[in-house]
């Protein structure tokens, strides 16, 4: 049989049959469900019979699910059905179901597949004011049917398109990222590889199973392996960090990981109190990804946790996008995070970087990224003329390799420009093509290291700014600013770029804040690290600033508030 996600769940359920795939905690306090192997292949057989025998000319699926119990059993379903699997979030307001609109109408798909309770909240009482023009499925029906036996998996080829993955974008039509079987089969082996897996390795995530980060990498891994994985909810982390940290001492977690904000949210708002009983030595992988990794948030999470047994090495910082499935580049397990101490000034003039400490206090501290694994390379190139740049040169990360994607969903003039990029320094024979990331980093000593979105590069006076230095070094000027929720940006007035700096307030303070003070604060704190004067501060209410499924900042999105005059400020 071709290997692909079908056969491997055929494999897991005879040999693995009575082992724990997935343990659900609901929002992390208690377990409220689990599924063996077996009984994972069997309920997906259901789905798959009674998907294959309502719907035969659907080709794309929509999986709508608050709970990740739920979609993993619909999404394998998909998959043995032979169908397309299209993962998201149920809206929660206006603009989300426009939103799932524009994703059901770019991928051609007129079938959503649910629970019974977002139908009925959703569809049913219609609270958001849905056109129904699309057939909506329940999963507990599927599950319902007389089907007893196992759906046999279909004679699916490597190159076969498991799903789409939109991803989060600012504005306009939705990109659905094109995965094959293959894909996610070359990037799991990748995950195992870099990561040190083995079937000794349990997993622990509340991350969005429906993000690249928290399907592939928490999801298909732990299935990849044939192993355990523990389950529980975004929001369930978000009301109380300490239920991550509880779970994973609870259940001798050995992988587990987030975004750099999660990391900080937990040192901020976790108690010394409530560590008494945690035990973290079993964590020998925290991976770090999907958004800047800041050097600051290791050392604070680990003179915070390391009582607990908590190790610094234990700390995976890695790189990658839905563009290449998930991981593109990761550390060495068995490591300390690499960082470089960098001379700031020469990033903002566009030079090569210099390592070592300025005397001036220009320097800056950058977390590595690893290196590309297996069949997959990089390659900094420059992004205007196309040429490949030395260790040490700033440009755009580019990468090819098993675990680049397919392209986007009916988008053929942005995959030529995206997914087919060759290096006009290249060899004159067949090109071989590239994955341009929109990202701007730098190697050293086979080290990537990440700036931060090409798109988003700030240009003032002819020197460069990283967005996100400036809004790091903008929430420490003052308590009452929110931390991770803020965006800067430039516009263009009287014919000169000027720089602009959104940024969210604490509840709290909300009452009792002095603008003036607050604004003079910031100002005072981006002049005197960046040397330029930001035109205007706009403070606004907590959560107003949009943010993408995996809590990055949508800076495109924020500017076109601003320039509409559509924020929400104080």
């Amino acid at each position: 049989m071709t290997l692909n996600l079908n056969a491997l769940l055929v494999k897991w359920s005879e040999e693995r049959a009575s082992h724990k795939a997935f343990i659900y905690l609901g929002h992390g306090d208690k377990t409220e469900a689990e599924v063996t192997f077996s009984e994972l292949y069997r309920q997906s057989s259901k789905i798959a019979h009674y998907l294959f025998e309502k719907h035969t000319s659907a080709s794309t699926i929509l999986l709508l699910f608050n709970s990740p119990f739920e979609f993993i059993k619909a999404f394998f379903g998909c998959l043995l059905a032979g169908k397309i699997a299209i993962p998201m979030f149920p809206p929660r307001n206006r603009k989300k179901i426009d939103r799932l609109v524009r994703i059901l109408q770019n991928a051609n798909s007129s079938l959503i597949l649910t629970s019974n309770k977002v139908k009925t909240k959703l569809f049913e009482r219609n609270d958001l004011g849905i056109e129904l023009d699309f057939q909506v499925e329940e999963i507990e029906q599927a599950l319902d049917t007389e089907f007893s036996g196992v759906f046999d998996p279909l004679g699916v080829p490597q190159n076969e398109v498991a799903m789409l993955q939109y991803t989060s974008g600012s504005a306009g039509v939705p990109k659905g990222v094109i995965v094959t079987h293959q894909n996610i089969l070359a990037n799991q082996s990748v995950i195992k590889e870099s990561f040190g897996h083995s079937d000794q390795t349990v997993f622990g995530t509340w991350l969005p199973f429906f993000h690249d980060m928290g399907l592939v990498g928490n999801i298909l891994q732990p299935f990849y392996l044939g192993i355990t994985c523990v389950l529980f909810t975004p929001e369930g982390f978000v009301q109380k960090p300490i239920r991550w940290i509880k779970a994973i001492s609870d259940f001798g977690v050995t992988t587990s990981g987030a975004p750099n904000f999660a990391y900080d949210l937990c040192t901020a708002r976790i108690d010394d109190a409530q560590l008494s009983d945690i035990d973290l030595s079993s964590w020998s992988v925290a991976y770090n990804g999907a958004e800047p990794i800041s050097p600051n948030t290791l050392d604070r999470f680990t003179k915070k946790f390391e009582k607990c047994g908590f190790k610094r090495s234990s700390f995976f910082p890695c790189y990658g996008m839905a563009e290449t499935t998930l991981i593109a580049t990761g550390g060495d397990y068995r490591k300390d995070p690499v960082v470089v101490t960098i001379d700031g000034s020469k990033l903002a003039v566009g030079e090569a970087v210099t390592f070592g400490v300025p005397t001036d206090g220009n320097s800056k501290q950058i977390v590595g990224c690893g290196k590309a694994w297996q069949d997959n390379h990089l390659k900094i190139v420059d992004p205007k003329n196309c040429t490949s740049l030395p260790d040490g040169h700033i440009g755009e990360i580019w990468m090819n390799g098993s675990s680049v994607t397919q392209g986007y969903w009916g988008k053929e003039k942005e995959n030529h420009e995206v997914f087919q990029a060759s290096l006009s320094n290249g060899a004159n024979t067949s090109p071989i093509y590239y994955l341009r990331t929109g990202d701007l980093g730098f190697f050293k000593n086979d080290e990537l290291y990440i700036l931060g979105r090409l798109k988003d590069l700030i240009i003032i006076r002819g020197r460069n700014y990283y967005p996100q230095d400036i809004e790091w070094e903008a929430e420490k000027a003052h308590p009452s600013l929110k931390m991770h929720s803020n965006a800067a940006f430039s516009i263009e007035i009287d014919d000169r770029e000027e720089l602009i700096l959104v940024q969210e307030i604490r509840r709290s303070w909300i009452p009792k804040i002095d603008q003036g003070e607050v604004k003079k604060a910031i100002k005072a704190a981006i002049t005197n690290e960046f040397e330029v004067n930001a035109y205007e501060i706009v403070l606004v209410t907590t959560f107003s600033i949009p943010k993408t499924s995996s809590n990055k900042i949508m800076r495109k999105k924020t500017r076109e508030l601003y320039l509409n005059q559509q924020l929400v400020q104080l």
